[in-house]
């Protein structure tokens, strides 16, 4: 294939947009006919209180992404809170850095309706232009770079968690192998910066597993790909992986904070470790159907997200012809890859490699599939694009042409006549028909015309075939229902009443949903967080409720066990449904709602900062949960004896004088006059993370763990100013070691993306002046 032909024309980009438009124009069909609105917190209309309201959901639930993403993005750019702490879920929690660190969130500055809808289709773009452009820097033809940019941005891997943060690593998948692919064969550091700002969006979008099965792929791809480019050229060769560390290296100094965050959450805690289990994870063989049945669920054990392997007809009967002429096509690395992927996924034989392989192993091993997808649909575009470049020898391979398409049509019927999926099968049948039939006439005929309209109608079923099903797939609700719901009776209430005091729902089911207390700013100490795999954490939490948590992230409490331990967290409120017969002790009914929801008020709780009246001190921190569990008392402060020492505090009950005051109060922030008679401990019931300072009058004081999970400072008779700090230092340092980073990338790439123009301009004068000297010389 001549190098002229890998050129991206007009006509090539003509082709991509006229796909891209009918792909969108197909998957968000729902939402331009004004039916439904793309809305992946429609799961909130499905629990109380916004049951009541009525609006019709559709599609899937995106539990997910309704109690975790979305709040904490709405918190920074819709609430204007700190970026550093957000004190609404649970009992505060660090805020992940990944909330404005990915520029994609940028999308959340527009109204919230029109952000999800505008980061959904950014998503699909995304992949599917850096598809386009990846095969054509592999030398593919138009119509295979359509065909495999369309089977890879529409695959399950970019719909199955299209509202996740694994969406957004894979969508670069494209970029990285593209840039890896120019870094071979270019050798410039313009390719290693723009790498590494590829490589920072893939780290800093929250999902580093995903990230780093893309960077594994582009390693192998680069590692084989050079070797075998510059074979007999060494300082080539390590010329390019100095490029390749380079790039890493950089992309992972501007990601710092969320390398920072990611390891003080979920690795100094040990629940990295504990995940290693999970690297042994597979899918069972009955998920072999989703490559041709994506929506099909019935008697699979996991979720659909965790076992869809789905990159539509066409690429799978490309893929039977991979073994076709393999040694001639540049697809060796895309099978095997495929074929490496395919048994990490479905088998245990490579598990004893998978254990050992860092930042993957703590995920489930069976998401590989992710990438399973990508490499599939490369090799499918470079299959195709075989075709159109040999089809006088694939005329001559009619015996095993038919046979080929025969198989997939039976396989089609056979899956169709045992599971009864009438309305995909029927259409995925059909849509296959016009495949093979296009595919046969390119191959038959030789007329530019009928060619060329084989080749759209190829292009227009593979999109057809990838993209319908989506629509029944996405989350939608009512086009007149709001994305964030209005307060309820029960909401409302609350926040007349709840001030900086907590509440909880009980009951099991999904009531209030998770995080969902951030849109209306309520204290809400049932969460979904990563927060929650601290040990302290989780041990209070079950020491509330012993089924408290879900999953090991996530809480959903069946009952109170221990009401004592949700006072002295400063809870005023349990959240019941009417209908629950469940029971709290120590409470007294407060509110009974319109919308199906109770609210009992607790007997006591402490407020968020409060004064101690006297002190209990353990040796050890299971005994102060065991003392606080026992009984709750007003202003009682629990620590251990470590952090007593030294002291001689008297116990009494306060005096009219001795009070709080806040001045001010903020996320990150509280500003306070205390007044106290003798030596008192001030307590404030935001968790105790290690990061809180306190200043009183101007000097700064030390800050120690209290009552098990939350802060105390030492406060001496008279009148203080005292100001609680979020201390950000460390975060902040990161951020401006990115900022400063980034900016040098930025001025290497203008620096550089300079000298490369100057020096193309010069090589075309060269080659301008030496063919006007030939044609000269030919002349005379």
């Amino acid at each position: 294939m001549k190098d002229a032909d890998c050129i991206i024309t007009k006509k090539s980009i003509g082709l991509f947009v006229a796909v891209w438009f009918l792909s969108i124009g197909v998957v968000y069909l729902a939402v331009w006919r004004g039916i439904y609105s793309l809305d992946p917190l429609n799961l909130i209309y499905d629990s109380a209180p916004w049951n009541t309201v009525g609006y019709t959901k559709y599609g899937i639930y995106t539990s997910d992404t309704a109690d975790a993403l979305i709040p904490r993005v709405y918190n920074v750019y819709k609430n204007g809170e700190s970026l550093f702490w957000n004190r609404y879920v649970g009992f505060g929690v660090a805020a992940s850095p990944d909330v404005y660190l990915n520029p994609f969130n940028l999308v959340f500055l527009l109204p919230i309706k029109y952000a999800i809808l505008v980061k959904s289709i950014l998503k699909f773009s995304m992949a599917y232009f850096g598809m386009c452009f990846l095969l054509k820097q592999l030398k593919c033809r138009d119509l295979a770079a359509v065909t495999g940019a369309v089977s890879f941005a529409f695959s399950s891997a970019m719909v199955m968690w299209h509202f996740w943060h694994h969406t957004e690593v894979m969508m670069m998948a494209p970029w990285a192998l593209l840039l890896g692919d120019r870094l071979i064969h270019k050798k410039r550091n313009l390719e290693m910066f723009w790498m590494a700002i590829v490589i920072y969006i893939m780290v800093v979008v929250g999902m580093p597993a995903y990230a780093a099965y893309v960077l594994y792929i582009l390693g192998f791809y680069i590692l084989i790909n050079t070797i075998w480019e510059y074979r007999k050229d060494i300082k080539s060769i390590f010329g390019v992986y100095f490029r390749f560390a380079g790039a890493v290296i950089i992309g992972v100094i501007m990601s710092l904070p969320y390398v920072l965050y990611t390891f003080n959450t979920v690795v100094s805690n040990g629940y990295t470790e504990k995940r290693h289990s999970q690297a042994t994870s597979t899918i069972e063989l009955a998920g072999l159907r989703t490559f041709i049945l994506p929506l099909y669920k019935e008697g699979l054990k996991h979720h659909l997200n965790e076992t869809t392997v789905y990159v539509g007809a066409f690429a799978i009967l490309m893929l039977l012809f991979a073994f076709i002429r393999f040694t001639k096509k540049k697809q060796l690395f895309w099978l095997i890859s495929s074929f490496i992927i395919a048994i990490l996924a479905y088998t245990h034989w490579l598990d004893f490699i998978f254990k050992k392989m860092p930042a993957v192993n703590s995920s489930l091993k069976s998401r590989v599939i992710a990438a399973l997808c990508f490499t599939m649909s490369v090799l499918a575009a470079i299959q195709i694009n075989d075709i159109l470049d040999n089809k006088e020898e694939y005329k001559k391979l009619w015996f095993i042409r038919y046979p080929i398409y025969i198989a997939n049509a039976a396989l089609y019927i056979y899956i169709f006549m045992s599971y009864r999926d009438v309305t995909h099968q029927l259409r995925n049948i059909a849509l296959l028909g016009m495949m093979i039939l296009g595919l046969e006439i390119y191959i038959l005929f030789s007329k530019k015309a009928v060619t060329m309209t084989a080749c759209g109608v190829i292009a227009f079923a593979c999109t057809l075939n990838m993209t319908m099903y989506i629509g029944e797939y996405l989350p939608y609700s009512d086009k007149d229902a709001d994305i964030i719901p209005a307060a309820t009776d029960t909401v409302a209430y609350m926040q007349d009443n709840l001030g900086d005091r907590r509440y909880i729902p009980v009951g099991g089911g999904w009531m209030l949903f998770p995080n969902s207390n951030v849109y209306y700013k309520l204290h809400n100490v049932i969460s979904h967080d990563l927060h929650n795999t601290n040990v302290d954490i989780k041990t209070y939490m079950k020491a509330v409720d012993d089924t408290m948590f879900k999953t090991k992230t996530a809480m959903k409490p069946k009952d109170v066990d221990n009401s004592n331990l949700l006072m002295y967290a400063g809870v005023k409120y349990v959240a019941i449904r009417q209908s629950s017969p469940v029971e709290v002790p120590s409470s007294t009914l407060a509110h009974e709602g319109n919308d199906g929801v109770s609210l009992y008020e607790l007997t006591g709780c402490a407020d968020r900062v409060y004064l101690s009246s006297d002190v209990i001190t353990f040796r050890k921190s299971e005994s102060i949960l065991e003392g606080m569990a026992s009984e709750y008392v007003d202003n009682r402060v629990y620590v251990q004896e470590c952090d007593y020492a030294g002291w001689d505090m008297e116990s009494r009950p306060l005096a009219e004088t001795e009070k709080v005051q806040v001045v001010s109060d903020s996320d990150t922030e509280i500003l306070m006059n205390v007044s106290t008679d003798i030596q008192r401990i001030l307590m404030f019931t935001d968790y105790y993370d290690g990061n809180w300072d306190v200043f009183i009058d101007g000097q700064r004081s030390k800050m120690f763990r209290a009552n098990y999970l939350f802060n105390g400072v030492v406060v001496e008779p008279g009148n203080h100013e005292v100001r609680i700090v979020y201390n950000s230092s460390k975060l902040v340092k990161s951020i401006y070691i990115t900022m400063a980073a980034s900016i040098l990338v930025v001025t290497a790439i203008i620096i550089s993306s300079a000298l490369c123009l100057k020096k193309k301009a010069k090589d075309n004068e060269a080659e301008e002046s030496e063919t006007k000297d030939n044609k000269t010389k030919e002349n005379l």
